[in-house]
């Protein structure tokens, strides 16, 4: 009786209470993101460069620099998302940008795709682990 409390306990704390953790964290990230879609201003920007940014595993990125107008300002900020390849943009190439109107340099590529992308792969497999866990429960009930 005492290792069936300390499993379904197990399955309780590691799949039901992690499983909105999981799903919460990438729902907060495409709510945010969403968010500042809306409520952002837009621009045309045009890439002027690439910036090299070192990755987890050894070797390297290069993220599109761009600059837009705003307010007879130039603003110029590095996509922190390297979502798009120097052949996908090359410099030159004018590129739809949203940004914050109080703080323009904080601005992005305005391709809703690459922000929702990974927190939706992160939501997507949060599924499979919340339903384990519910199956698991439902099995320790018998």
């Amino acid at each position: 009786m005492g290792s069936k409390i300390t499993r379904r306990s197990l399955f309780l704390l590691l799949f039901l209470l992690a499983s909105p953790v999981y799903f919460g964290i990438p729902a907060y990230f495409v709510w945010h993101d969403a968010m500042f879609i809306r409520s952002g201003q837009s621009a045309q920007g045009v890439v002027v460069g690439y910036e090299a940014q070192d990755i987890l595993r050894g070797g390297q990125r290069y993220c599109a620099i761009i600059e837009f107008t705003h307010q007879e300002a130039t603003v110029r900020f590095t996509d922190d998302w390297c979502h798009r390849s120097q052949t996908d943009f090359r410099q030159g190439t004018r590129v739809p940008v949203v940004f914050n109107p109080d703080d323009p340099s904080d601005a992005q590529i305005d391709d809703s795709r690459p922000l929702f992308r990974s927190s939706l792969i992160v939501g997507i497999l949060t599924v499979p682990w919340l339903l384990v866990g519910i199956f698991g429960l439902i099995t320790l009930k018998r």
